[in-house]
């Protein structure tokens, strides 16, 4: 069942300095995306401090409205265009976080699968040029839809949590269901894109992700377990040096890198054996 790690290990060793690049690739990747991460929530906190700053200075935040006329607190002329300035700060972080960060992404997974098909495949019948550009389309469609579906979650779980009889509960599920199908069919889609042309890649990518299902899964399961077999001590133990937590990063990016040449290797051993 599990013939592509097998497979995927042997690809290693045609290719070990290509598969340091793509670790190397990987290691930049995660440097940006911590740091858009870092400037969103640098904005957000101190735009919320300097909110809750603003409204403690408010005298209707600090006097006691029982003790005088609520009419002398001047609650409806309070100036709100300091909190909408910070909202608007908020707001352009977020917004610079979602697109920076999703070209980012696309870009990296589409550079990556399309590094990672030559090392899993002996003689790539597409040049890495059209796997490339295929790649980034189809890597785009996806973000694209995710982020829409991720949003409408978002505000669907909003709704449900304001809504006291649970009424909006099928504005989150139905696009969560939606979804999870894309997270699962991603990996796949990338692959075929090494091997199939742009028009070829919907038939494939359903006959694929439903009749092999479950072999699929498995093999996700157990690259989620290499994943995280060096990850969890960084989680649970903190009393290790910077030396030993460089050497788990570099292992659990080693494991993804490897994890994403078996599903390399998984696609195409499945569309050969569908072939055959």
């Amino acid at each position: 069942m599990f013939t592509a790690f097998s497979q995927g290990f042997t690809s290693l060793r045609r290719h070990p300095w290509l598969f340091l690049l793509l670790i190397a690739a990987e290691a930049i990747f995660f440097t940006f995306l911590a740091l858009l991460l870092y400037s969103f929530a640098a904005t957000f906190m101190s735009s919320l401090q300097a909110m809750d700053a603003f409204l403690l200075a408010q005298p209707w935040m600090t006097a006691d409205p029982s003790q005088q006329n609520l009419a002398d607190l001047n609650i409806p002329t309070t100036d709100l265009s300091v909190m909408q300035l910070h909202n608007a700060a908020i707001s352009h972080a977020a917004l610079v976080l979602v697109l920076w960060g999703g070209v980012l992404f696309v870009f990296s997974r589409a550079i990556s699968y399309a590094l990672s098909s030559s090392i899993a495949v002996r003689e790539p019948s597409r040049g890495l040029a059209v796997r490339l550009g295929t790649s980034l389309l189809v890597a785009a469609v996806f973000v694209a839809a995710m982020m829409y579906l991720g949003w409408t979650v978002i505000v669907g779980l909003v709704g449900n949590f304001f809504s006291p009889e649970g009424s909006a509960a099928p504005l989150y599920i139905l696009p969560l269901l939606g979804l999870l199908a894309l997270l699962y069919l991603f990996p796949l889609a990338l692959s075929l894109c090494q091997t199939h042309p742009l028009t070829g890649i919907p038939l494939a990518l359903l006959r694929l992700g439903f009749f092999s299902f479950f072999r699929i899964m498995g093999h996700y399961m157990a690259i989620l377990l290499l994943v995280a077999l060096p990850v969890l001590p960084l989680l649970f133990f903190t009393e290790h040096s910077f030396w030993m937590d460089a050497v788990l990063l570099l292992l659990a990016l080693a494991a993804l890198v490897y994890g994403r040449i078996v599903v390399v290797c998984l696609a195409s051993g499945l569309i050969r054996a569908k072939k055959s």
